[in-house]
């Protein structure tokens, strides 16, 4: 398995594609998003600014893929820059083996290249999506906020 960090147009359209299928996989854990959202240069438009980070993970073919950018940087209001790890979906067929854990381990790396230590990435994921929240804690990553809604 390869991961492709996102440079062109066709590699875009693989990632909108899978934020579709990650929106449509949230909506069934969350009833104010939308079911059926159709996502069009998202992530094109993401490659125009700096500090993102966009990959896929190939087989055969696109089996997941990871979106992150940097949301603050050191010192305006954090002691250390905040790297928001936006997105990750793997294909189904495809949990469990690796591929989930292989993106993120290629967001960390990007983020020591880029800010060598002196960074943090938060991740948000629904409450009801407990794979992915003992995923995330499997891989070191704590709890530290709640969003309350009413």
């Amino acid at each position: 398995m390869n991961i492709i960090r996102v440079k062109n147009d066709r590699d875009c359209q693989i990632c909108d594609e899978f934020l579709e299928k990650l929106i449509n996989f949230e909506s069934d854990c969350d009833n104010i998003i939308l079911k059926n959202v159709k996502v069009k240069n998202i992530h094109k438009n993401s490659l125009e600014h700096d500090n993102v980070y966009i990959a896929y993970a190939m087989e055969k073919n696109p089996i997941g893929y990871v979106f992150a950018y940097l949301k603050n940087i050191k010192g305006k209001v954090n002691v250390t820059n905040v790297i928001v790890l936006e997105a990750l979906f793997v294909e189904e067929p495809y949990r469990r083996k690796g591929v989930g854990k292989k993106l993120i381990k290629s967001v960390e790396e990007w983020a020591k290249n880029s800010f060598q230590n002196d960074f943090v990435i938060e991740i948000t994921t629904i409450n009801n999506n407990s794979n992915a929240l003992e995923f995330y804690k499997h891989l070191g990553y704590g709890e530290v906020k709640t969003i309350l809604r009413k």
